[in-house]
């Protein structure tokens, strides 16, 4: 029977202890404050859409008069902007239940550079006006 690397498992440890402070750190607050549970349960609906311009200035908010958000059956939305969102979407989107394998793997192989890509950063990368390579490192 061959023994374990011992270097295998001091890595594997400070990795993992690694992860702990990370969690802790965030739970802490280090990092900034995170919202509530009742916050992210209850989103305020008094929020405006902003439209920046492509040098950054604010060029207008819309929103409705007492409340500026609605909600709306799945069925009350027009098949375009469903296809429109799809289309930020990764070709295996309809493969998947919302965690693509595949991208994930390449995430971990390639360290981050590429790979899997949750809806909403595809749909913010693919329609945001911010395209600042800090943010976006893929070249968006």
């Amino acid at each position: 029977m061959q023994k374990a690397n011992p270097i295998f498992w001091k890595i594997f440890f400070a990795g993992l202890g690694a992860f702990i402070l990370l969690l802790i750190l965030i739970n802490v607050g280090v990092f900034g404050s995170l919202p509530s549970l009742k916050e992210l349960e209850n989103p305020s609906i008094m929020l405006a859409s902003e439209v920046y311009a492509d040098d950054g200035t604010l060029m207008g908010k819309y929103y409705k008069d007492k409340s500026n958000r609605s909600n709306v059956e799945y069925h009350d939305i027009s098949k375009s902007a469903i296809n429109a969102l799809l289309s930020t979407e990764d070709k295996r989107f309809y493969d998947h239940s919302g965690i693509d394998g595949m991208g994930l793997l390449r995430a971990i192989v390639k360290l981050g550079r590429d790979g899997a890509e949750a809806p909403s950063r595809n749909s913010s990368q693919n329609i945001c006006w911010v395209r600042d390579p800090i943010i976006w490192r893929e070249g968006g």
